[in-house]
C-alpha cells in the first residue's frame, strides 16, 4: 500500500532539522589540523665538473612526497614516500621523521651526504612557508657534511663532480598543496544517503 501523499510535507517537515544540521557542518570552518602535502623533486648532475668515477651524465636523482601538520610542524607519521638513485653509491638516505619546524627537514646518509629541503631560501614568487603554491627547486639542496668522527664524505665531492657544501639542482620541481578534510567528505556521505532514503519514500 503507497503512502498518502498528504503525508510527504510533514515527511519532509521532519527531515528538515537534519538538513538545516548538515548544511552547518558543510558550511562551518574545519577545526581539523591543517595538513599539507609537499612534492619534492630534484635531479642533479655534475656534468659542469670533472668526475673520477662517472662518465657524464652523472645524475643523482631524488622524488618525495610527504604530508606536514603545519598547527604542530611535524611529518605525518606513514605519509612519507621518497625515492634517491645516483651512480656513486651516496646512500642509502634516511627520511627526517618527526619534526619538520620552518619547513626543513634532511635526508641523511651514513656517508655524510645530505639531500636537505630548507623553504623560501630562494622563493619564487615571493611564497612564506606553509603557503600553497609553486617553490623554487633551488631549495632542494645536496650537501657533503661529514658525521664526525669522519672527515669526509664517501665518495669525496671531488669523486662524484660536486661540490663541498650547497649543489642546486639542475631540474627540478617543489610544491606545497592542501590536503582533503576526511571529515567533510564523510559528512557529504551521511547528508548524500539521508537524502537517497529520503527520496526512495517518497517515490513509494
Amino acid at each position: 500500500m503507497s503512502p498518502d501523499p498528504s503525508n510527504r510535507p510533514l515527511f519532509l517537515g521532519k527531515l528538515a532539522p537534519t538538513f538545516i544540521l548538515l548544511a552547518v557542518f558543510l558550511s562551518a570552518p574545519s577545526v581539523r589540523a591543517q595538513v599539507v602535502e609537499i612534492t619534492a623533486n630534484a635531479t642533479y648532475d655534475p656534468a659542469e665538473t670533472p668526475s673520477i668515477s662517472c662518465t657524464s651524465p652523472c645524475p643523482v636523482v631524488f622524488n618525495a612526497t610527504f604530508e606536514v601538520n603545519t598547527t604542530t610542524n611535524t611529518i605525518v607519521p606513514g605519509s612519507m614516500n621518497f625515492t634517491e638513485s645516483d651512480p656513486f653509491g651516496l646512500g642509502p638516505f634516511t627520511a627526517p621523521s618527526g619534526s619538520f619546524a620552518g619547513g626543513f627537514g634532511n635526508w641523511t646518509s651514513p656517508s655524510g651526504w645530505i639531500i636537505q629541503i630548507e623553504f623560501s631560501s630562494f622563493p619564487i614568487p615571493m611564497l612564506t612557508y606553509p603557503e600553497l603554491g609553486t617553490y623554487t627547486p633551488q631549495d632542494i639542496s645536496l650537501d657533503c657534511f661529514p658525521t664526525p668522527p669522519a672527515t669526509a664524505c664517501t665518495p669525496t665531492p671531488i669523486q662524484t663532480g660536486f661540490v663541498d657544501g650547497f649543489n642546486i639542482p639542475t631540474t627540478g620541481s617543489l610544491e606545497i598543496t592542501a590536503t582533503p578534510e576526511p571529515p567533510t567528505f564523510l559528512l557529504f556521505g551521511v547528508g548524500l544517503g539521508v537524502m537517497v532514503v529520503a527520496a526512495s519514500k517518497l517515490r513509494r
